[in-house]
């Protein structure tokens, strides 16, 4: 049997002086959507009582691309935009269920974010995304699973990016069978259950066991004197316990 999931990795990227540039204003032009629309949705509901609608919304948004001085948004990933809209729906939805605080206007001084939700890739430890020609640097430390349903850009205040991906897939299930065994944690075997199965110790382990001491040996030669509760010599010891 199996069942479906959905599941978040998030990866540091790296990306180069123009790829800077064009993600500094898809930044910009997504924060400023937001703004904009949040501006009118407070305007609206002060005037007539009523929320905007996310069609609403979205039908602005061709409207405002056409305007001589917001026409900069049309050099901008459209999709992204949109999700700025959904997004903010989806903050007053929580507002109205009294989930969270009502929204606010978002700041350059903030943790800037976008998404993508179709028209990228996911490659060899690179990304593509839309109106980007080449492709951006990703520092992958674990494997994806699954498909990718869509990415999020991200960039903290000490200026670090990230692409954070959601991802759906199918996980093998396991039928209970009513049974139930005991645990033995031993020091020749690793587990030994109660009905005589036995889970070998991993050889880097019994490798990193007898280093301990010669390790040890290598902090009370050292310069700095060794005292108990020595960091390093902790952090070894808490690795080894598990």
């Amino acid at each position: 049997m199996t069942k479906p999931y959905i599941k978040g990795y998030k990866f540091r990227i790296y990306p180069n002086k123009e790829q800077m540039r064009f993600l500094a204003n898809q930044f910009g032009c997504s924060r400023y959507v937001y703004n904009y629309m949040l501006e009118w949705h407070n305007k609206v509901y002060k005037n007539e009582k009523r929320c905007l609608h996310l069609k609403e919304m979205n039908a602005m948004l061709p409207v405002l691309k056409k305007q001589e001085e917001t026409k900069w948004l049309g050099a901008m990933i459209a999709q992204s935009l949109q999700m700025s809209v959904k997004d903010l729906e989806s903050a007053f939805n929580r507002y109205f269920k009294k989930v969270s605080a009502h929204p606010t206007f978002k700041s350059k001084y903030d943790r800037q974010c976008f998404k993508i939700p179709q028209n990228f890739k996911f490659k060899d430890g690179k990304i593509k995304i839309p109106k980007l020609d080449s492709w951006i640097k990703v520092h992958v430390s674990r494997e994806v699973e699954g498909k990718i349903l869509y990415m999020h850009i991200s960039k903290t205040p000490t200026d670090k990016y990230y692409v954070s991906l959601t991802v759906a897939g199918t996980k093998k299930t396991f039928e209970k069978t009513g049974k139930q065994a005991g645990i033995d944690l031993g020091i020749k075997e690793a587990v030994i259950l109660s009905d005589g199965t036995i889970y070998k110790i991993l050889k880097h382990l019994n490798h990193l066991r007898k280093s301990l001491p010669m390790n040890k040996d290598s902090l009370q030669r050292s310069k700095k004197e060794v005292i108990p509760g020595n960091a390093k010599e902790k952090r070894w010891r808490c690795f080894m316990s598990g």
